[in-house]
Formats: structure tokens, sequence, C-alpha cells
């Protein structure tokens, strides 16, 4: 019986044209007669936020926890990071120069980031979209930032994982003194 339900769930998920694991699934017309399941796509987008969120919490952890090797994973080897603060912006490009400037900047900082309401939007197989309400706190030598904003996001799926391959982060308000903790 197992083994039926499995088949069963298989050929569901071949029937809705999804995808299992990275590869694309082509599925014949006649197939099955019915169109495919709707609650069986409605779960692979569900399943696809659900991993970008994972990835945008590991960035914040591994960020605060200044695990850089492990953080710049969450990152394609083409990323731009664009952030503005004090009306100064900043433009990062690749991969190494992100997780370099951050280091070296963060080096000796206590830093605490907090992302909240993500509003995702799967717009492909293989690449998406996000916006995330912010609230981070960074201390340097007695002298700290309160800020909050919004980080917009977009992921590209690289190996059958999702990566942040452009990241703008714009603040709507920050407190800059040694009075922010």
């Amino acid at each position: 019986m197992a083994q039926l339900n499995s088949l069963y769930i298989r050929s569901a998920i071949v029937a809705a044209g999804l995808f299992i694991g990275s590869t694309a699934v082509s599925t014949p017309a006649t197939a099955f007669a019915s169109p495919p399941s709707c609650s069986l796509r409605a779960a692979y987008r569900l399943q696809q936020i659900e991993e970008i969120k994972q990835l945008k919490a590991r960035y914040f952890r591994l960020m605060d926890t200044k695990q850089w090797e492990a953080w710049s994973q969450v990152f394609t080897e083409d990323a731009t990071v664009e952030t503005s603060s004090s009306g100064m912006t900043v433009v990062w490009q690749g991969r190494d120069q992100i997780v370099y400037e951050n280091s070296t900047v963060l080096a000796g900082a206590i830093t605490i980031h907090h992302g909240h309401m993500p509003e995702i939007d799967i717009t492909s197989a293989t690449t998406a979209t996000g916006v995330w309400a912010m609230e981070d706190t960074l201390v340097f030598s007695g002298v700290g930032l309160h800020g909050y904003g919004h980080y917009h996001e977009e992921y590209e799926k690289v190996d059958g994982e999702w990566k942040i391959k452009r990241l703008v982060l714009t603040r709507l308000h920050e407190k800059i003194g040694p009075d922010v903790l």
C-alpha cells in the first residue's frame, strides 16, 4: 500500500509539472485525463517560500555570529549589496567583496538583526523576489546604531539551493549615538 501511495504521489507531481530536486519534470499531455492539482502547485510554491525564509534566517544568524565563511554561502558569486545609512550609499559587487567589507566593518561590533513579515514572490523555477521589514542594532565601542527599514531582495536557485543575488537595504529610521542600547 505504501508503494502504491508513493507511486500515486510521484505521478501526481509529474502530472502537475512540478520539480523534483532541481530538475524540471516534463509531463506528457496524455498522462492524466484531469487537470493538474492546484494544491500540489500551491504546496510546491509554499515549499520554495519556506526555503527562502530559511535562507534569510541563516543570513541574519551567520552575520550576527560572525561566521563569515558559512555566511558567504547565502550569496550567489555575482551578488550585489546596496545599503544606505546617514545619507551615504554603499554598493558592493560580488560575494567576495560583500563578505570582506561586512567582516571588516563589523569585526569588533555586536550586531543584532531581525527580519519580519516577508513578502516573497516565486517568479520562476529558479528566481524569486522578496521584501522583508527589518530592525537592527549595531554597537561599536560605545556608539551604536538602531535602525528600521526594509530589505528588497532578488533570489536565484543555484545547484538546487536558493541564494541572495541582489540585496538593497533601505532605512526608514535610524538612531545613532551612545544611548542606543
